[in-house]
């Protein structure tokens, strides 16, 4: 279970860090073709897409990151766990 949390909260990581790559590169090229763009964010990249469980703000990647720390702290308690119980 903690490495699921683990693979879990750093593909969570990592589809931010792609979703943010490709927000902050059509927003600067729209910022060459008009000075003045609002703000952008991956629904508006892709609406026909569910990317609301893509992490965009901090308190999103503070979650996965939550979710990392979390599944490496069930993983230590289970190998402490097994050495104890003498599997």
């Amino acid at each position: 279970m903690g490495s699921l949390l683990i693979r879990a909260g750093a593909f969570l990581i990592i589809a931010g860090l792609a979703g943010r790559v490709a927000t902050v590169s059509v927003q600067s090229l729209r910022s060459l073709i008009s000075h003045a763009s609002p703000p952008l964010y991956l629904s508006d990249l892709y609406p026909a897409l569910p990317t609301s469980w893509v992490p965009e703000t901090e308190l999103g990647y503070s979650g996965a990151i939550l979710i990392v720390l979390v599944g490496l702290a069930m993983r230590s308690f289970g190998k402490e766990y097994s050495r104890l119980a003498g599997r």
